[in-house]
């Protein structure tokens, strides 16, 4: 286990610095502004959602409330005074903070290596507006996939429901590439979804780049 958790999260850092790498590429070739980003928001932004994504990541797995499905031993949990959703979600958090904790320390060494990119912004209401969509964005995270979690019900394994959806989430969430960058008829589209709200919400949010009025209209 221990192992396992390494080396994905390894892997999503590698990752993110082969992204970080091919944007600088593009913007050498391209110059200026793309997409309303300079290539120092563009890497803050990437740093931003993948530090969103390493603490959202453990629910995504799902395969501990499957297997309880499977095993008979939810109806246990179900006959005690228990809101089965908040019991999921409260045991969740303190493996979230651990992976949080792992996978923060290699983007810091990612930090280290960018840090003449990267924007720090200094005004507390930013901060404070980003911390609540990060709350909203993680009860809204683990809500989507406890409803793939339940699939169990009817399936054997929903490892592979949980692993599309979540590569699917990386797309429209903007895990990888600004929702604002997509025309705009695509991007409306995608504001009427949750998933902008995991990642490119909070970390556009933070960067000045999104309305808050704009995200209360919607």
């Amino acid at each position: 286990f221990r192992l396992n958790l390494f080396l994905e999260t390894l892997g999503g850092v590698v990752f993110l610095t082969f992204i970080i790498l091919f944007w600088r590429a593009v913007y050498a070739v391209r110059g200026g502004a793309i997409g309303g980003y300079t290539e120092d928001e563009m890497i803050t932004y990437l740093l931003i959602s993948s530090v969103l994504f390493i603490f959202l990541w453990w629910t995504a797995q799902g395969d501990e409330i499957a297997d309880e499905i499977h095993s008979g031993r939810l109806s246990y949990l179900i006959i005690r005074p228990l809101r089965i959703p908040w019991y999921y979600f409260i045991r969740d958090l303190p493996r979230k903070a651990h992976t949080f904790l792992l996978g923060i320390g290699f983007v810091g060494l990612i930090v280290v290596f960018f840090r003449s990119y990267l924007i720090v912004p200094t005004d507390p209401a930013a901060w404070f507006r980003f911390a609540i969509a990060v709350v909203i964005a993680t009860v809204l995270h683990f809500l989507l996939f406890f409803f793939i979690a339940l699939l169990a019900f009817w399936f054997e394994e929903v490892w592979g429901f949980a692993y599309s959806f979540r590569v699917l989430i990386e797309i429209l969430g903007g895990a990888m590439i600004p929702i604002s960058f997509f025309p705009a008829i695509v991007r409306d589209v995608f504001t009427f979804l949750p998933f902008p709200y995991l990642f490119w919400v909070p970390s556009a949010m933070l960067l000045g780049k999104f309305d808050v009025d704009e995200a209360l209209r919607v």
